[in-house]
């Protein structure tokens, strides 16, 4: 029954100023807005609006508003073997009040355990932005047993809510491949040798030699030769793609 105005304690109340709408020659339709930002799970509830007219006679109207638990994480993810791996879920605070996020995990049997921190494996969690609070699942350097269905759960006192994550492991890719394997070319021409790896992370160096077996880094003797930086040139959750080139 608290008289909503935007002051004070519901400052997360914004109410628009009356406004006409239309006008007949028999009657005027006005309105007002509240609007409600950063919803909670407290702020559930029947709302009553409530209009007076000059000769002081009220009317009401009323609205049902059902505020329901945010919890939500990642689909899928997807990581390299021996590599780190986050899963993150996000709950709204309010309906933290008297219970964390946990983490579970279905075993390859169909049971369901629950995750707890221990060597190699670290359970966060921290507030994120005003309402929410984020809960993070580290694992430190995954391998293929991890792989399989994750889930961050809450109850309260009325509902229990849940968000899966699916996480496939991957084998550790180290690919390089060139853009064109054979060249013909004339006496004074310009030649472009492109090489590009396709790996779980960045090459450490793209090193290119010459016939003869001699590094070709572009000083000393062989000047002619020119190496370009090494270059991202894509990335996803599992892989990225590097290049270099060479010019003759």
């Amino acid at each position: 029954g608290l008289l909503l105005n935007g002051t004070g304690s519901n400052q997360r109340f914004m109410l628009s100023s009356l406004s006409q709408e239309s006008a007949s020659s028999s009657s005027v339709t006005y309105s007002r807005t509240l609007t409600l930002s950063d919803a909670l799970v407290g702020d559930s509830g029947a709302y009553t609006c409530e209009a007076t007219n000059d000769k002081n006679v009220k009317n009401k109207t009323f609205f049902d508003v059902h505020v329901e638990a945010i919890l939500s994480t990642t689909d899928a993810l997807e990581a390299i073997i021996q590599q780190p791996v986050h899963m993150t879920c996000l709950a709204t605070v309010a309906v933290l009040a008297s219970s964390d996020v946990t983490w579970w995990r279905e075993e390859p049997d169909g049971n369901v355990i629950q995750i707890i921190s221990e060597t190699g494996i670290e359970i966060s969690q921290e507030e994120f932005g005003q309402h929410l609070l984020r809960s993070v699942l580290k694992i430190e350097e995954v391998d293929s047993l991890h792989t399989g269905t994750y889930s961050c759960r809450i109850s309260t006192s009325s509902n229990n809510f849940q968000a899966d994550v699916t996480l496939a492991v991957l084998k550790d890719v180290f690919e390089v491949s060139t853009t064109q394997e054979s060249y013909v070319v004339g006496e004074g021409a310009t030649v472009v040798l492109k090489c590009t790896t396709f790996a779980g992370q960045a090459p450490s160096d793209i090193s290119f030699f010459s016939p003869s077996g001699l590094l070709l880094n572009g000083t000393g003797s062989n000047q002619r030769f020119m190496l370009s930086s090494l270059s991202q040139e894509s990335a996803s959750s599992s892989s990225v793609t590097y290049s270099r080139t060479l010019t003759l």
